[in-house]
């Protein structure tokens, strides 16, 4: 039996496929999220899908490692070694799914596109929403409203609380919340801005004027520096909470703009 493969449904549905995985990964490992760099990854994943279909001889472990490596460096960065075997992991269990769904409908041999795309996103639900919570070790995570004064101007904010954050400063131990850039740019001059934007985090230190202090941390996909200030006062939902905010130039996963940690009772 013969049959036939429509290259450009094979480009778009590998797309959505690389793109679903991708996206679960940074979910999965509470990585920094940028779409532009899912998607520039993803198209490049279709093309290995296309190139390897088009040339079998290529189709080799060693192209697949390849083209994984690339996928992921592109989307959370070359040294990020953990994230490329969560890569494979979620890989499987994506092929593992679409296995059982053509097992479960009859079509365990020949997969139609209307069961790959039930398999995919059923996938992409469970790796989101079960194994996240697991990664992390809690269940216990909500959205919360933070509020910022600081010398004279108001930040407002949703932020996810996270017992898995349990970032702090290492000198007073004073725990801190996350929160984007964007979240916390009305705080600040241009001048302020404009450093925080485009320095590393010993620059914005150096060129706060006292008001930025280095806050180390690490992650799933490596480690690095916070530049961290003190607020006048931070509530959280009405609540005054004793943090440091650290600010973050990356986007968040999610539809919030900051984490912070469980209050301590």
């Amino acid at each position: 039996m013969v049959y036939t493969v429509y290259l450009d449904v094979l480009f778009v549905l590998d797309f959505i496929i690389d793109y679903l995985i991708l996206y679960s990964v940074g979910k999965v490992c509470g990585g920094v999220i940028l779409r532009w760099r899912l998607v520039l990854s993803a198209v490049l994943g279709a093309v290995f899908s296309v190139i390897s279909l088009l040339l079998p001889q290529v189709y080799t472990l060693p192209f697949m490692l390849f083209s994984a490596y690339v996928m992921v460096g592109i989307s959370f960065g070359f040294k990020k070694w953990k994230l490329l075997l969560v890569f494979f992991g979620i890989s499987a269990a994506f092929g593992g799914m679409v296995f059982a769904v053509g097992y479960i409908t009859g079509r365990s041999l020949v997969i139609s596109l209307k069961t790959l795309a039930i398999a995919t996103v059923a996938s992409y639900i469970i790796m989101v929403f079960a194994f996240k919570r697991r990664a992390t070790g809690t269940t216990k995570r909500e959205q919360v409203k933070v509020k910022i004064l600081h010398k004279g101007k108001k930040a407002e904010f949703y932020a996810l609380v996270d017992s898995g954050n349990t970032l702090c400063d290492p000198i007073t131990n004073t725990p801190v919340l996350i929160a984007e850039l964007d979240a916390v740019y009305s705080l600040f001059e241009d001048g302020i801005l404009k450093t925080l934007k485009k320095c590393q985090c010993d620059q914005v230190i150096l060129k706060g004027e006292g008001m930025f202090r280095p806050i180390p941390f690490t992650t799933v996909g490596g480690r690095g520096i916070l530049p961290a200030f003190k607020g006048d006062m931070v509530t959280v939902n009405g609540k005054e909470r004793h943090v440091l905010i650290g600010v973050s130039r990356d986007k968040l996963a999610g539809e919030y703009m900051g984490i912070i940690g469980l209050e301590e009772e």
